[in-house]
């Protein structure tokens, strides 16, 4: 863990984990060898720990209630505090799951979209799916799903999860992200898309200088990719896409792999690979804009 203000190493953990970790309250959750367990953020102290699968898990989640860890055969919750909350079997393997405010969404053979009750475990509603999950998120107030059939789909997240528009196109390399207006995914063919969250209706397409090396994300106003060659390509994200110049780290040798942003866009933070091969999280703040 990195201070934010200037980078300084806080405090590191020996727990290895396949899954991200996730922030709930004052706590770093990580699923770890044969448990769900709780560090204090500030100080990487141990808060509680729980037994769980979480060697075969395929999804961890927090809310503002809850932590959620899928597993091929349940749905487990825990409270923030780490006591028990719900476990939920599943007559089918549930993989990918998002949170939305009332419940957690997990994706299941046949295929389908499962919505269980984040109160109780109880499933609300099981909806088809046009194709298995790839990647599952609620964003910006709806379900976005993207599936291995090259479809990105948005479901209204209303107790029926009707689903609101499909937009069939090649496959997606990552997670699409939202913002207010607009649903945003890069594609295998090395283009970004802007469809309107509204309807699904295509906004602008932008062809890539290079092949993305995932999905997007949401800076503010602006889109950024990050690019198989360690650059990041950045667009505005509700003026057509127009191209913005491309960020780069304090220093240029460095090729980033991954990047996140402050949801106002002043800072950028990535994993980068400098010249020595190791791995590094740097953050930067990002170039004003001149318009």
């Amino acid at each position: 863990m990195y201070a934010a203000s200037d980078g300084s190493p806080a405090w590191s953990s020996t727990h290895l984990t396949a899954l991200p970790p996730v922030f709930a309250g004052d706590v770093v959750v990580i699923a770890s060898g044969s448990g769900v367990k709780a560090l204090r953020a500030a100080t990487g102290e141990p808060a509680w720990e729980v037994v769980a699968p979480a060697s075969s898990a395929t999804a961890l989640v927090a809310t503002a209630s809850a932590i959620v860890l899928v597993s091929p055969e349940e749905v487990q919750a825990w409270r923030l505090d780490g006591t028990p909350f719900w476990t939920r079997q599943m007559k089918t393997a549930p993989a990918r799951a998002a949170a939305g405010e009332h419940a957690i969404y997990v994706s299941v053979p046949g295929p389908a979209i499962a919505a269980l009750d984040l109160a109780s475990g109880g499933v609300l509603r099981i909806v088809p799916a046009p194709a298995s999950t790839v990647f599952v998120a609620v964003q910006a107030g709806r379900l976005l799903v993207t599936a291995d059939n090259g479809d990105i789909s948005a479901y209204k997240l209303t107790p029926s999860l009707s689903r609101d528009w499909r937009f069939p196109k090649i496959d997606a390399t990552g997670a699409p992200v939202a913002d207010s207006r607009s649903v945003y995914a890069t594609l295998i063919d090395n283009t970004l898309y802007a469809l309107a969250l509204g309807n699904g209706n295509q906004r602008w397409s932008r062809q890539l200088p290079t092949r993305p090396r995932g999905g997007p994300i949401v800076s503010g106003d602006r889109v950024i990719v990050v690019l198989a060659d360690g650059r990041l390509a950045q667009y505005r994200a509700n003026n057509q896409g127009t191209a913005l110049p491309e960020e780069a780290p304090p220093d240029v040798s460095t090729r980033i792999i991954s990047v996140g942003a402050d949801p106002a866009g002043l800072v950028i933070a990535a994993i980068g690979v400098p010249a020595d091969e190791s791995r590094q999280l740097i953050a930067w703040r990002a170039t004003p804009d001149s318009r």
